[in-house]
Parts: structure tokens; C-alpha cells; sequence
């Protein structure tokens, strides 16, 4: 998936259009601005974009997701502008980018967890956003910022705030918990929405809805599917999703729900001999509900003895 958000102005038309004259057609897909001018542009994997329209006001969702049209057409019908779009962005489950249209302004975010991310940055001064930083550096001849190369040099990664900095000049990006806000086509703002909520609820409180959230996350990345991977590494983390990959098709109460898709687990073999993941994976993988096999890889070159 690639795309650009364009504000619903002559200068977004414009930009579209050198956008067009650099790369080839064949594949590019438009979703338009209530006016008719190109809103988001770009290519994206059939039925991976949701969209809606209530009025002149527009919210599409790009990405592995719950929405539907009727659900973001309902979100529309009660927002007067993209700061009301808070409920329908954390409502959804899955790992997707939305962006909205209400009024003169646009909203873009990616996910809280910042797998997806946006981008921004001013072509001619035209404020606009993409889901890839090269993407906007091809339109502004952004050049990539060699510091910010050698600080990705640290093992394992680059302290905060450099690892959250764009590695291409005069290119932004969005921070976690962060969306965009493009307004009237002439500037655009970061608006935080969202913040880690006060550890205030008992862990028997919380834990059914932690459950609940990541069982329906995995399951809209199953729906559909004969089959899906995912890594088995023995932690925690690991373990527990492919504990609700492997009975995604099964109801709250363990009867089946219809189709689940089967499950393939892998996981990179550790070079340290005494690392315990190998035990706790092999443990995990020949335990109900994960039958599948558990094939391994040789240690990656460069990894740690």
C-alpha cells in the first residue's frame, strides 16, 4: 500500500498532478474530495480501503480493519469536525491509517502503536501527507539526513526522540497518538488524541477487555483466510497471539464459530545456547489450541553468540 492525501484545493490538484506526471498510472487509485478534486491517491491491495461519505464530509480507513461503510457513515452523521472522530478511530480493531474530510479540514493518523504511520511535509506550499516518507520526498527533493543514518547505526536501535525522526530532510513524522491536521490546504498542525489511559482498573477488570481487543485485532486479520503465520518465539507476547490466531474461529464459549484459518508458526533459532525460547516455543507449539509445527531458521548473520 502507497498513498497521498491531498487538502481539497487548487494546490492539491496540482500536486496530484505532478504526482501523475512522475509515476505510471497503470494500478493508481483516486478517492475523491465531495468537489471532485483528488483527496487520496494512490495504490492499495482490493479490499483494503474502506470509505464513506455523509454530505460532503468523507472518512476512508486503509489497512486490516473492522470498518464498515454503514459504521463510518454513522461516525460522519455525528461529527461536526475531525476532532469528533476520536470514538470511531479507537473503536475499530485492526492496524489501519485513517483519514477524514469534514469541513476545510483533513485529518490523517496511523496506528497508536505506530506501525502505521503518517508523514508530512510542503510541496510548493501545499501542505500534504503520505503513509511513506519517500513518497514526499520525491515531490520536495528532500534528501535523506545523514546524521539520522548514523544514529540508526546503534545496536539494537537509536534512543528516543531520534528513533522517532524522519530520516529525510524537510519531511515530518507523525508522533504516536498523534493525527494531522491539514487546514484549509494552507497549513496543517499536530493534534494529540489520544493518551495511555491511568492504571486505575483491577487486573480482573481489565484483563477480559485487553483479551477481548486482542481477540477481535486477530480475528479481522484472520477473516477470510485458509491460512496465516506468525512468529513463535516463546515470550509472552508471542505466545498469547498465537494462542487466539490458532481459535480464531471459535466463539467466547470455545464453540466454533466458523472459519478458522490454520496456523503456521515460525520463529528465528537463537545463537546463544542458553536462551530458554526454543523450550518455551516447542512447549507452546505441540499445546492445544496451536497444533501446527513450529519450523525454525538458523541464526541470522550477525547475531549475537
Amino acid at each position: 500500500m502507497e498513498f497521498l492525501i491531498l487538502p481539497d484545493t487548487p494546490g492539491g490538484a496540482r500536486v496530484s498532478a505532478i504526482t501523475s506526471d512522475r509515476a505510471p498510472a497503470a494500478g493508481v487509485e483516486v478517492i475523491p474530495h465531495a468537489s471532485g478534486r483528488p483527496w487520496i491517491v494512490g495504490r492499495w491491495p482490493t479490499g483494503t480501503v474502506t470509505w464513506a461519505a455523509a454530505g460532503r464530509a468523507r472518512v476512508a480507513v486503509l489497512g486490516c480493519s473492522s470498518a464498515t461503510v454503514s459504521r463510518l457513515e454513522r461516525a460522519l452523521v455525528d461529527a461536526r469536525s475531525v476532532a469528533d472522530l476520536d470514538g470511531a478511530a479507537i473503536g475499530l480493531a485492526g492496524a489501519f491509517h485513517l483519514v477524514a474530510s469534514i469541513g476545510d479540514r483533513i485529518r490523517a493518523q496511523g496506528s497508536i502503536s505506530s506501525a502505521h504511520q503518517i508523514f508530512f511535509t510542503d510541496v510548493a506550499g501545499v501542505p500534504v501527507a503520505a503513509d511513506r516518507p519517500q513518497t514526499l520526498a520525491a515531490l520536495n527533493g528532500g534528501r535523506p539526513e545523514e546524521e539520522l543514518l548514523a544514529a540508526r547505526l546503534i545496536a539494537p536501535w537509536p534512543p528516543w526522540p531520534l528513533s522517532e525522526q524522519c530520516l529525510w530532510k524537510g519531511v515530518g513524522a507523525l508522533p504516536a497518538g498523534c493525527y494531522l491536521e491539514i487546514e484549509a490546504g494552507i497549513r496543517s498542525r499536530v493534534v494529540r488524541w489520544w493518551r495511555p489511559p491511568p492504571p486505575e482498573l483491577p487486573l480482573a477488570t481489565a484483563a477480559p477487555r485487553v483479551r477481548s481487543a486482542l481477540r477481535e485485532a486477530v480475528a479481522v486479520r484472520t477473516r477470510g483466510r485458509d491460512i496465516v503465520s506468525a512468529d513463535l518465539s516463546g515470550g509472552m507476547d508471542s505466545t498469547s497471539l498465537c494462542y487466539l490466531a490458532a481459535g480464531a474461529g471459535t466463539a467466547a464459549d470455545d464453540t466454533p464459530a466458523g472459519g478458522r484459518a490454520g496456523l503456521l508458526t515460525t520463529r528465528w533459532e537463537a545463537a546463544d545456547p542458553a536462551d530458554e525460547d526454543r523450550l518455551l516455543a516447542d512447549r507452546a507449539a505441540h499445546a492445544r489450541p496451536i497444533t501446527s509445527c513450529c519450523p525454525t531458521a538458523p541464526p541470522r548473520p550477525g547475531s549475537p553468540a
